[in-house]
């Protein structure tokens, strides 16, 4: 999912596009959950969950901007709060961008 409206999928690793995973359809009345891994690692870390969650929820995982598959523009924050924001920013951008106002983190 491109995150940012000014930059195509396909442009270099400054584009912010993150990696995203659906297992099920979305509409079937089931929940949507968002798996979010920890800082350094991927989406791929729940793996073993996926079949699981998958039995009662529309289950969503992605990459952190910055992390696995996903893209990696420069970060230049200085602050905690710099930093919050990067990532804060990303997520929000790609939960507007995934049309997902009902979920669970």
């Amino acid at each position: 999912v491109c995150i940012d409206d000014e930059v195509k999928e396909e442009d270099n690793e400054e584009s912010k596009y993150i990696w995203t995973y659906e297992i099920g359809e979305r509409d079937q009345g089931k929940p949507t959950i968002v798996l979010v891994h920890g800082y350094g690692a991927s989406g791929l870390i729940f793996y073993m969950l996926y079949q699981e969650l998958s039995e009662k929820y529309h289950v969503v995982f992605m990459d952190l901007l910055g992390m696995g598959r996903s893209a990696r523009p420069k970060f230049t924050a200085k602050t905690a709060e710099d930093a919050e924001d990067f990532f804060i920013f990303a997520f929000e951008r790609w939960r507007q961008k995934m049309n997902l106002d009902n979920l669970v983190i």
